[in-house]
């Protein structure tokens, strides 16, 4: 969890920068809000895959720099990278919902719901599985979120309104 962990820090950075183009794009028309989202999403997976390789390839020694039994979680690690790429994906996603018109109310539900469906998850695969329930639930919540970000973008793109259209 500290190697995903390190992976966030150093990519969380680019959540800042690319705000305000994505924000920029809802004063225009929805082609310039699609050519933004996919140049970012495009640069967050890149920088999220790269990122995931390094640490991938030297996860193996990060875990042996605590000098305690965190080398037995070098499995789980593996399978955690996963959430790197998911968390590259949901930057620009999460801020085309945060700027859509309703984007505060949307992130407020979204978060609610994917927090009860987080515990209820967790309750119920960490006591039947422990460690592996616990994976499961750490990379399936963030897949299931990224999953309704892109739901939730998708319409905001169909029916936001852009531009001198908001007028």
């Amino acid at each position: 969890s500290s190697i995903i962990s390190l992976a966030f820090i150093s990519i969380a950075p680019i959540g800042i920068l690319i705000g305000p183009e994505i924000s920029a794009a809802f004063t225009q028309n929805k082609e310039t809000l699609k050519q933004v989202m996919k140049k970012y999403l495009l640069l967050c997976f890149s920088i999220a895959f790269i990122t995931m390789s390094i640490l991938g390839f030297f996860a193996k020694e990060i875990l042996l720099l605590y000098q305690s039994n965190f080398i037995d979680a070098l499995p789980y690690t593996y399978a955690c990278l996963i959430n790197i790429f998911i968390f590259g994906v949901s930057m620009p996603l999460s801020k085309m919902i945060q700027y859509s018109y309703h984007g505060s109310e949307i992130g407020a539900k979204l978060t609610i719901y994917v927090l009860l469906l987080q515990i209820v998850a967790c309750e119920i695969l960490i006591h039947r599985f422990g460690l592996l329930g616990a994976v499961i639930c750490y990379v399936g919540i963030n897949v299931i979120y990224n999953i309704i970000m892109i739901i939730v973008a998708l319409r905001i793109y169909r029916h936001e309104t852009f531009g001198s259209q908001a007028i």
